[in-house]
């Protein structure tokens, strides 16, 4: 009953979500550099509203909560894509691309995902393009080189999006991600872990490798 009295504002600021952090950051540090990416620097306050911007594509996209996978290097894009996808309240699917096109398909179907995310150079790979499009789910292309792409990229659904922070209810129990790890037999097994766990991850990550304060 006390839950059905606390308002919805009560409720976000209570809350933990991964995508708040982000948030959070940013309107503290906002002009602090948070990603080296090759040649392409990010603040904080570009990859806030970056994300929000992803964000608010995925619920125009896919509204309720559905799962989305990334087939990325580690990049600028995919964090902004991570951090989108955590602010919609969807459910993050990493997957690892060094493994065979066989996992990577029995893990999409296996989490019903929704959506993709990939790199462009992975998606032109003859074994994957060929998966991709037997599978038929929409694909975003993120990492892509020269602007020659064609379909939905990372840029273009981000293009002109609101960078507000979406209004979604976020409840901290509930899953943020799906990760699979794999054996030497067997199909690989997705593990859920929810917003609360995660962000507990985090902070005993912090404490224990005591991490250098930088000031940039």
């Amino acid at each position: 009953m006390e839950d059905l009295l606390v308002s919805a504002e009560s409720r976000r600021i209570r809350r933990i979500a991964l995508g708040d952090v982000l948030h959070r950051t940013a309107a503290k540090f906002g002009a602090r550099l948070a990603i080296v990416d090759g040649d392409r620097r990010l603040f904080y306050r570009e990859l806030d509203d970056l994300s929000s911007q992803f964000a608010n594509y995925l619920l125009e996209a896919h509204p309720g909560r559905v799962q989305v996978a990334t087939l990325c290097a580690n990049s600028a894009d995919m964090l902004v894509a991570i951090h989108g996808i955590h602010k919609a309240g969807h459910i993050w699917v990493p997957v690892n691309i060094q493994l065979d096109p066989v996992q990577i398909r029995y893990i999409l179907r296996h989490a019903e995902v929704s959506c993709i995310v990939a790199d462009e150079a992975f998606c032109q790979q003859s074994q994957m393009a060929a998966l991709l499009g037997d599978l038929g789910l929409p694909v975003v292309m993120a990492s892509v080189g020269g602007g020659s792409a064609s379909g939905t990229t990372l840029e273009s659904a981000t293009r002109g999006r609101p960078t507000a922070l979406p209004e979604v209810d976020i409840d901290s129990q509930q899953p943020a991600l799906v990760m699979y790890t794999s054996g030497t037999t067997g199909n690989p097994k997705g593990a859920v872990h929810s917003h609360a766990s995660v962000y507990s991850a985090m902070l005993a990550n912090l404490s224990t490798l005591r991490l250098p304060k930088r000031t940039l």
